[in-house]
């Protein structure tokens, strides 16, 4: 989930929409199909980011990356895997 909200950022960036509040274009259970993940695991995602100070979500649709560094360590660790 880390790395598609960077993505949403990167794209965002490219578009010259720059800032920290992205549109997130899809609902939760789009992104769940999206990732192949359950409903339930994008909301725990979301809801631990939150926890974290990782991501604010100030509206509907809207996520507001506030530690993009951590999310972009999440996503690294992932990938190098154990």
């Amino acid at each position: 989930m880390a790395a598609f909200l960077l993505s949403l950022a990167e794209t965002g960036q490219r578009r010259h929409v720059a800032g920290p509040v992205l549109d997130v274009p899809m609902t939760r259970a789009d992104i769940a199909d999206f990732l192949g993940r359950t409903l339930e695991t994008v909301s725990r995602g979301f809801t631990a980011f939150r926890r974290r100070g990782w991501i604010r979500e100030p509206a509907h649709r809207r996520v507001e990356l506030l530690r993009r560094p951590a999310l972009l360590d999440l996503v690294e660790g992932e990938a190098a895997g154990p």
